[in-house]
Order: C-alpha cells, then structure tokens, then sequence
C-alpha cells in the first residue's frame, strides 16, 4: 500500500478508497481481480468455485460451481458461496461488505460484514432466500461489494499472523441434522396435493348428492306406486264385498 500512486495517498486519518486506490490495491492484495469490478470506490467480489446449500433437514449440498456453471436457490434455503478473488489484506486496511442490490431485488439477503486488516484468503458469503421464487447464482457472477478503509496506522492486532497460510475452506456450521423437516417449496407442494384432494372429493360429494336426489325420487316414486297399488287392492276388495251383498 505504501506504492499507491501519488496524490491518492490516504494518510490524513481513515479514508476510503477511490477507483485509482482500489486498482492498485487490488494488483498487490487480490488475486484474481478484474478491473471491470471495481466501481467509483468499492469493489465487486464474483462467485468461485465452491457453492455449500443447506437443506432444509441440515444436510450440506456440495456443488462446483465451476462444473456446473449456475446453481438455484430454493425459497427458505441457505447456500454459502467461496468468492473468485483471494484477498491479502495489510494490517492497516479494513472493508466493508454488503450484498449487491441486484441479488436483494429477487430476495436474497446477507446481514453484511466486515473484512479485518490482515484477513488472508477467500470470502464466504453466507446468502438466504426469502423470496417466494428460485434465485439462480452463476460462476464469477459479483455477488458482493466491498469498500476499503485505509485506516491512519497498522492494527497491533491483525485477524492473521505473518505467514500464516490463506484460508480457502468455509467453517463448519452449526447446524444439526433434523429429519422431516420440510421447506416452503416442499410443503407448498404438500399444500396444492391436499387442495387437490379436496377438490376432487367435493366433486364426488356433489355426484353424490345428485345420486342421492335420484335414489330418493325413485323412492318416492317407489313408495307412491306401493300406495297406489295398496289403494287400488282395497277398493277392489271393498266393491267386492259391495257386490255380495
């Protein structure tokens, strides 16, 4: 950092970085780095390789990105997503992460974060889906911005200690294993096949009903015909005794 060009030195306290400051920054500190991601005074990290879903039940889906070219996030899961870039940075610079708006617009989210001066390797962006639809999430695609701070003096406290090896694997998360639990999209499906059968039974309910109106009228149809039938055996009968007297 002490090389950046003059007349974008930042030494008068924390100050943030500009275009000119993050590109030559980013030719030290991020490998992989394009310079169509750097913005007016952020940078957008893209996707790399390794794309972690968890299931609704706990259970990690392992995905490469880089093979698959494109990955959907389902309503309600979660995915934590490695970013191309590896980054290196001094102990007097911090960042400052946030999910890019296009990302937020189909209902992803990321509560955000910091990146600690001498953070070595890769970010792990954890990403929800809350929407009600698939987001689909491609390789190298920017998924996060990050605005760097020169900060006035070096951290006696650095996230990583000179020498110390990058880190490019995700922490394990906590996350226990739970069987039968389902997600919105798996119990919308659960929902539509019950809606289905309700609606198939309020169809037989109602042929039933017309089944039942024709068996009563044939009842009664039935029964007026045994009455008939009943009047007319009397009155033969009654003009039978008539006729012996």
């Amino acid at each position: 950092m002490d090389n950046l060009k003059e007349g974008h030195e930042l030494s008068c306290g924390d100050q943030t970085m500009m275009y000119e400051d993050i590109r030559d920054f980013a030719q030290q500190c991020i490998e992989n780095f394009d310079e169509r991601c750097i913005g007016p005074d952020s940078y957008d990290a893209r996707a790399g390789k390794l794309v972690i879903i968890y299931k609704f039940d706990g259970r990690p889906q392992v995905i490469d990105l880089e093979k698959t070219h494109s990955v959907e996030l389902e309503p309600g899961e979660m995915a934590i997503v490695e970013t191309y870039e590896l980054f290196k940075i001094p102990h007097d610079v911090t960042g400052y992460i946030w999910l890019r708006g296009a990302l937020q617009r189909q209902g992803l989210s990321f509560t955000g974060g910091g990146l600690d001066p001498g953070y070595k390797g890769r970010l792990f962006i954890c990403l929800y889906n809350h929407g009600m639809w698939r987001v689909s999430l491609s390789y190298k695609q920017p998924i996060v911005s990050i605005r760097f701070i020169k900060m006035h003096r070096k951290t006696s406290h650095p996230y990583m200690p000179e020498g110390a090896e990058p880190i490019c694997r995700p922490p394990e998360p906590l996350l226990i294993p739970i069987e039968g639990i389902k997600g919105p999209v798996e119990l919308a499906k659960r929902l539509r096949a019950i809606e289905n059968k309700c609606e198939n039974l309020a169809a037989q309910i109602k042929d039933l009903r017309k089944d039942y109106g024709r068996l009563f009228k044939l009842l009664v149809s039935s029964v007026l015909l045994l009455a008939l039938s009943a009047v007319s055996t009397l009155v033969t009968v009654i003009l039978g005794i008539i006729g012996i007297f």
